[in-house]
């Protein structure tokens, strides 16, 4: 772990949370420093109240294009359950939904496809369907044999 102080408004609130995260057991190693990030874009933006804002969340989020979807992904997660513990302690702030909700709805066609292959998105859900049908088919013609004891 880092030893940076949080200097935002949001300081000792992000204390709060990593000691919370600590003490439920959470062993997230970049936990830290995504809230340093965060801490960093909130003294940017000179944000003066602990009020996470849906512009707030959005004006951050558009200058992360460089990220890998997972990196983002995790710091949104992280993002989305300090707004939650702000909600709950009390102070009125967004919640983003979680990324895959957006992420899938903006997502290209081409990158559902598979090998490069755009019909094929649609085999992992046909295979899946296919195997239960034959598990239901294979356990009602053969039957498990039951071991019959007699106590004495």
């Amino acid at each position: 772990m880092s030893n940076y102080t949080y200097s935002s408004v949001f300081a000792p609130h992000f204390e709060d949370f990593q000691r919370m995260k600590d003490a439920m057991g959470y062993k997230a190693s970049n936990m830290h420093y995504v809230l340093k990030e965060f801490d960093l874009f909130f003294q940017k933006e000179e944000v003066t109240e602990p009020m996470i804002t849906k512009d707030l969340v959005l004006k951050w989020r558009k200058g992360k294009v460089n990220e890998t979807e997972r990196t983002l992904y995790d710091k949104w997660s992280i993002l989305s359950q300090f707004a939650r513990y702000m909600c709950h302690v009390g102070f009125v702030c967004y919640v983003p939904r979680t990324m895959c909700c957006d992420c899938i709805a903006e997502c290209k066609y081409s990158a559902l496809s598979v090998n490069g292959n755009k019909r094929l998105h649609w085999i992992l859900p046909i295979v899946v369907v296919l195997l239960f049908f034959i598990g239901i088919v294979i356990g009602s013609k053969w039957e498990v044999p039951m071991v019959n004891l007699k106590w004495g």
